[in-house]
């Protein structure tokens, strides 16, 4: 309860209706995207537009992470406010051109509704994506724990949204839908404005460092991806009565998504996000090794567990893109683009197999066992292929860390003779001129910093490291992770052609000099 009361101290009870909003932009995409609810209220639209709808709508998102992509680039300090315009423009257009379609696709041959149905699920899909990218920016303000708990808590909140959505009629399912969206942006915005501003900008090691870093979660959940927009297509053209299929994607997200928040407040170790992966890596391997019996009574349990795991992968993709982007000082904007824009193909990829070999699944067939045989034993493959880094780091940042930790462990008795020599040229120094050592080693530590063009932070980073500060202790004072002092000091170190803490004192002391 502590834990949860550090994160909630000083938020007014208005503030909590604010940070509901991204739950309520969870339970659209539940209704538009993830199952059939809102295309329902049309009647039996058949599975051939079901799935040309699904697959149009990822075309829609990806179209819409490219354009977000280039504009970060162009204009990366680039407020909310104009992303909250253009999702709201594209989500109004896309409901309108939905609504009018679901009046009278009942009374028009298919091939007609086809097109428009297409365009309502591009709009909707662009949408979803820009919509999405406001919420980043949020959440990407907040601590690595902090963002964990929100994204987790707002999915488990949006359940209950969702299922009481599907207690009412059909009819009003895209009213309730396009609310559900607007409600969601103009909430988004209050959010944003609790945080306090940051500074974002596109740097060359910035962004080599996010690659670094983050390449192996991307692409795991890109295989979890095209899995689930397989097993989507799958279990779209083998039909499950749609309330069964409800009934059984909330119970399961409910259990993971409780099992994954409990761990969270009670832990107080920081949280390893790649070890959650060991949650999303079972649950689709679950779900391929109950395809067979797919046609069954399972509720739809085999496609509901290839979901989830996809589901659970994205929820610590989303982390740590957020983390990143903070750390990194990114724009969310970008890096969320890139890195959703990858899964986005993916998954596309995964509809269009599933949908193109629809026919060649069958009940009973031997082509359904080899299928699923194939699939757990990619997802087996992904799992070594992950935990054989288990921090999930690239080679950057292990080197700068490496780096780091020898410099310390060469530097351990330098530093402590240079503490206690730091005492007695401080009295000298006060003494013989009114400025403290600190006054001196600053004014050092300025005039190297302004030669090498180092940025604010690496110049405070530059001055703990020249009074012998280790790594773990500059993280402490500065309240930010290990690793991101590591990304400023491997700058630094590149910045000044030095290669130890030894070297950055030495260049300070014939500053000194000077």
């Amino acid at each position: 309860m502590n834990r949860i009361r550090q994160y909630v101290e000083g938020l007014r009870p208005i503030d909590f209706c604010f940070l509901g909003g991204y739950a309520l932009y969870l339970a659209f995409g539940y209704m538009a995207f993830e199952s059939s609810t809102v295309l329902s209220s049309g009647g039996d639209l058949g599975a051939q537009a079901i799935s040309l709808f699904i697959i149009v709508t990822l075309a829609g998102r990806l179209a819409a992470f490219v354009g977000a992509a280039l504009v970060s680039v162009r204009h990366p300090g680039l407020g909310p406010v104009g992303f909250i315009a253009v999702a709201s423009v594209l989500g109004l257009a896309g409901f309108l051109v939905m609504g009018m379609l679901l009046q009278f696709v009942l009374d028009v041959p298919a091939v007609t509704t086809l097109p428009w149905l297409g365009l309502s699920g591009a709009l909707l899909g662009a949408a979803a994506a820009v919509g999405g990218l406001v919420w980043a920016r949020f959440v990407s303000m907040l601590g690595i724990r902090a963002a964990y708990l929100y994204v987790v808590f707002s999915n488990l909140t949006s359940l209950p949204v969702y299922f009481i959505i599907t207690l009412l009629p059909s009819a009003t399912y895209v009213p309730l839908c396009c609310v559900v969206f607007f409600t969601s942006m103009a909430l988004a915005k209050p959010c944003i404005d609790m945080r306090p501003a940051t500074t974002e900008c596109i740097t060359r090691d910035a962004v080599r460092e996010a690659s670094a870093r983050l390449w192996r979660p991307v692409l795991g959940t890109c295989v979890l991806a095209f899995m689930s927009g397989f097993m989507l297509q799958v279990a779209l053209w083998h039909p499950i009565p749609l309330d069964v299929f409800q009934g059984t994607s909330l119970i399961t997200q409910f259990v993971v998504m409780a099992a994954l928040l409990v761990p969270a407040l009670v832990v107080k170790r920081p949280i390893a996000l790649a070890s959650v992966y060991k949650v999303a890596l079972p649950l689709s391997a679950m779900g391929f090794l109950l395809l067979p019996v797919i046609w069954t009574n399972g509720g739809g349990l085999a496609n509901a567990c290839a979901q989830l795991g996809y589901l659970v992968a994205g929820i610590i993709l989303w982390c740590m893109l957020a983390d990143n982007a903070r750390e990194l000082r990114l724009p969310s904007a970008l890096l969320f683009s890139l890195g959703s824009g990858c899964i986005v193909i993916a998954q596309m990829v995964g509809a269009v197999v599933g949908f193109v070999g629809r026919k060649t699944l069958a009940p009973g067939d031997v082509t359904v066992t080899a299928v699923a045989l194939v699939s757990i034993y990619a997802v087996a493959m992904v799992s070594m292929f992950l935990f054989k880094d288990r921090s999930f780091k690239g080679k950057s940042a292990e080197h700068a860390g490496d780096a780091a930790n020898r410099s310390d462990a060469r530097g351990a008795m330098a530093v402590a003779a240079r503490e206690n020599e730091a005492s007695d040229v401080e009295a000298a120094e006060t003494e013989g001129s009114g400025r403290s050592a600190l006054d001196v080693m600053r004014e050092c530590c300025d005039a190297i910093g302004e030669r090498a063009h180092l940025t604010p932070r690496e110049r405070e980073i530059f001055l703990y490291l020249g009074r012998g500060h280790t790594v773990s202790a500059i993280a402490k004072e500065l309240v930010v992770s290990e690793n991101t002092v590591k990304f400023h000091v491997k700058s630094i170190y590149q910045k000044l052609d030095v290669h130890s803490r030894a070297d950055v004192m030495a260049l300070i002391d014939k500053e000194r000099v000077r």
